[in-house]
């Protein structure tokens, strides 16, 4: 399978362990949705290898004790002693992952797989499941039972567009606007962008009507 770069290019990236396109992690997503997202080139090989490498510069530690948090539509009845109804939360088993059945494509998912989305504050859990209203909630609260080490990419914002491209000037006056070449960026300059790019992902809404 053929490189979209050329290979004078690669041989950079192999050299310097640097991201070649600002644009790599846009043109990687593309080609998981509409080539293949099962066998990857050598390139976007090579690519993974420098995300997990610059990921280290973002490595941070939650320590144990530490509380999240999880909102689910919905509630329960359990039968009381007197044997009527009680209005409760959703047990805590049912506060983990959802089952299989019902595990819908998100962020870091596919349909089927089931995967544990966890919030540092509840405003954001339940933003997450998007209640309408007077709907009921459920929240849940989970203590982490060890230091757990994760990769933060908050402070990787996300850039515009625009910024890719440059003003050619003649005599003084702008007459054109074009895509930056490649090699006018810097290494961290790139790395900025794809960084970017990746917490752009991790925070994009999925549409979907409901998430259990």
């Amino acid at each position: 399978m053929l490189s979209p770069v050329s290979g004078m290019i690669m041989s950079k990236r192999e050299e310097n362990n640097e991201f070649v396109n600002p644009e790599d992690w846009q043109e990687f997503t593309t080609y998981l949705y509409e080539a293949n997202r099962f066998i990857l080139s050598d390139y976007w090989e090579k690519l993974i290898e420098i995300v997990i490498k610059t990921s280290r510069k973002r490595a941070k530690r939650l320590k144990k004790g530490t509380t999240l948090i999880r909102a689910r539509i919905g509630a329960s009845w359990i039968e009381s002693d007197d044997e009527n109804e009680q209005h409760c939360p959703i047990s805590p088993h049912e506060m983990g992952p959802p089952p299989k059945h019902f595990a819908k494509a998100g962020r870091l998912n596919s349909e089927g797989i089931p995967c544990l989305c966890l919030a540092t504050k509840i405003d954001t859990a339940v933003a997450e499941v998007r209640p309408w209203i007077g709907s009921e909630l459920t929240i849940g609260f989970f203590k982490i039972l060890s230091d757990l080490r994760i990769v933060d990419t908050s402070n990787d914002k996300p850039k515009i567009s625009l910024s890719l491209y440059e003003f050619v000037n003649q005599n003084g006056q702008i007459v054109d606007l074009r895509k930056r070449q490649i090699d006018s960026y810097a290494a961290a300059e790139k790395e900025e962008y794809v960084w970017g790019d990746i917490n752009s992902a991790f925070s994009r809404p999925i549409l979907q009507a409901i998430r259990l």
